[in-house]
């Protein structure tokens, strides 16, 4: 990858409320307490592929998110963060998987030159974990999105550009694997979240896709938080993730997302009067706008 070596992601404020960065489209966000968390495994490659799942209690069938850590993995601060943005998926009535990928290498954390290697493994276990997502009797198996952090934005760009499965990803502080790069020729709704000082993934990196997601015409947005490095202040943290689930959650439960409303994915419980950020917009019927 065309990037200085990572930290693992760690979310600060972790204490944060996830009712405060929830959008209640269907109704009444869920109590955190008729959240159903469970550990379950399938196959991949031969080996044994953990997953988190998250999901509203009840019957009913709901639409469901891959979620996909940083070059942290899934241990302490790193999967931590992971777990905030599922529990937050699930509470909009969403199903969402934690995957454990790095399970199908063996890895508990990685660097640049092992990943540019080891995500065409990766990417295939995580093919295979929407095929164990859509055979989940809760799970709407024609509404699949994935979210992605750092390295996990990476795996959601190199996922969604090959599996048709994909209706809407979003990407936080990620980019594209160098050999990818140029050969992408269909993406679904996307959302591209970042800081303009991120010195990890530099911020010329999402410019690098959104101009690839410009030339595909494919319906996507970019916001960029001006000041914000690799990991988010905390304050501005629970803003990419009220974005991030709100615009997964209109796409997948039937309200499309207009790449200019991007900017109102934001609910009046969040915190917005420190928030500074450029919405750079793009869709196929319209042109970059900024709002």
């Amino acid at each position: 990858m065309s990037y200085r070596s990572r930290q693992p992601f760690l979310l600060f404020g972790a204490a944060l409320i996830l009712g405060s960065c929830v959008l209640a489209r269907t109704g009444q966000p869920l109590a955190e307490g008729l959240i159903q968390v469970s550990e379950t495994t399938f196959q991949s490659g031969g080996h044994t592929i953990g997953v988190e799942r998250f999901a509203p209690s009840g019957r009913g069938q709901h639409p469901a998110v891959l979620v996909l850590h940083s070059s942290g993995g899934t241990r302490w601060f790193a999967g931590d963060a992971m777990r905030e943005y599922a529990r937050a998926l699930a509470t909009e009535g969403n199903v969402a998987f934690v995957v454990h990928y790095f399970d199908r290498t063996g890895d508990t954390r990685t660097d640049d030159a092992e990943e540019d290697v080891k995500f065409p493994a990766w990417r295939s276990t995580l093919q295979d974990a929407i095929t164990f997502a859509q055979r989940d009797t809760s799970v709407q198996r024609n509404r699949i999105g994935v979210l992605g952090v750092s390295l996990g934005g990476y795996m959601a760009i190199a996922l969604g550009s090959i599996d048709g499965r994909v209706r809407a990803v979003s990407v936080v502080s990620g980019g594209m694997f160098d050999s990818i790069r140029g050969h992408l020729i269909r993406m679904p709704a996307t959302l591209l979240q970042h800081g303009d000082a991120d010195d990890v993934v530099p911020v010329g990196l999402a410019h690098e896709v959104d101009n690839t997601l410009d030339r595909l015409k494919s319906r996507h947005a970019m916001v960029i938080y001006p000041g914000q490095g690799h990991h988010f202040d905390a304050s501005v943290d629970s803003i990419v993730r009220c974005r991030a689930v709100g615009f997964l959650s209109g796409e997948l439960q039937g309200s499309r997302i207009r790449p200019h409303d991007v900017g109102s994915l934001i609910p009046a419980s969040c915190n917005t009067s420190r928030l500074s950020a450029e919405v750079v917009t793009t869709s196929e019927a319209d042109g970059p706008t900024r709002q």
